[in-house]
């Protein structure tokens, strides 16, 4: 494989690094075992005999795998695309009949730590309605202002001045009713800065979503396959002959919207278009079924009729 992207950025100074390539079948292997956390790989290079074999028995620290897969690894992309040049010149793969599955994986996030579109919907009402309340007390000072001073101002004539009861009388309602304008004028813009707040979350969650984590504001509020909702992301993954052809981690919740990028994304890749689809019927959609049809793609994917579509057949 061609690592070079890896190699320079190592700097030539200091001692002697642990050679990238062995490091990169270290974490490889590990992961198609599921071993993913860095100091259970450092125990199995010094436990496991295939893990010393391929390591040659070097034995990184797990601080060492750990910087590695954050630092040199950036590019993951790139491995994944000469993995899969070698499987096209091994004739692994051809691109004709591809699997398409997804899954949803949990975000490192707290579901206590989610927002909702509808939530942020009643709170921008709600801001409306007080923002309106307010608008009206605003109308009714300046209702009580003109009733003190009607036309007249201390330089006409109508409302004697001079009179030092008068004057204290009108001068503490005026104070009033500054007072009361400072008070809702602070309200409003509390108001409105909140207002701004929800719709900067808004366009976090972007208008294909319903849900998103504060924590982690790419994850969205769905399903999880153990049976309980949580923040996580839906894992779509592209298959031929037990070779990943491609991949995606979408916040979309549902697999429905996710067939049609996923099959651009493989014919990018691949510069070629699948001969056939094959998915389950969570993929199932008019839209989808239209879409195969027009890219002469052969698609095997069920579609779920709904209880009452059933019902009413068999009544019939």
């Amino acid at each position: 494989m061609d690592l070079l992207f890896i190699e320079q950025t190592y700097s030539n100074d200091g001692q002697h690094a642990f050679n990238p390539r062995m490091l990169l079948k270290v974490l490889v292997y590990g992961y198609s075992l599921g071993l993913r956390g860095s100091r259970k790989l450092a125990d199995r290079l010094k436990e496991d005999i295939v893990f010393m074999w391929l390591s040659a028995r070097n034995t990184p620290d797990f601080r060492t795998i750990s910087d590695f897969r954050k630092d040199k690894l950036i590019d993951f992309d790139n491995i994944f695309e000469q993995v899969l040049k070698t499987c096209f010149a091994l004739n692994m793969v051809r691109v004709g009949k591809v699997s398409l599955d997804g899954t949803k994986a949990l975000a490192n996030a707290s579901k206590n730590k989610a927002v909702f579109r509808t939530n942020l919907k009643k709170q921008k009402e709600l801001i409306h309605q007080k923002v309106e309340e307010i608008m009206k007390e605003v109308e009714s000072a300046d209702e009580e202002e003109e009733r003190l001073y009607g036309n007249a101002t201390p330089h006409r004539t109508g409302i004697d001045f001079t009179d030092p009861k008068v004057l204290e009388k009108i001068t503490q309602s005026v104070k009033k009713i500054e007072r009361q304008r400072k008070r809702l004028n602070k309200k409003k813009a509390i108001l409105t800065a909140r207002e701004s707040e929800i719709n900067k979350k808004e366009r976090i969650m972007r208008k294909d979503r319903n849900s998103f984590s504060s924590v982690d504001k790419d994850a969205t509020v769905m399903m999880m396959k153990e049976g309980y909702i949580a923040p996580g992301y839906n894992i779509q993954l592209a298959t031929e002959h037990q070779v990943i052809l491609d991949y995606e981690v979408s916040s979309n919740r549902t697999d429905q919207k996710l067939l049609k990028p996923m099959v651009e994304k493989i014919k990018k890749r691949t510069g070629r278009v699948p001969e056939t689809m094959i998915t389950d019927a969570g993929y199932g959609s008019k839209f989808n079924y239209r879409y195969l049809k027009n890219q002469k793609i052969q698609s095997y994917i069920p579609y779920t009729i709904e209880l009452g579509t059933v019902l009413g057949y068999l009544s019939a």
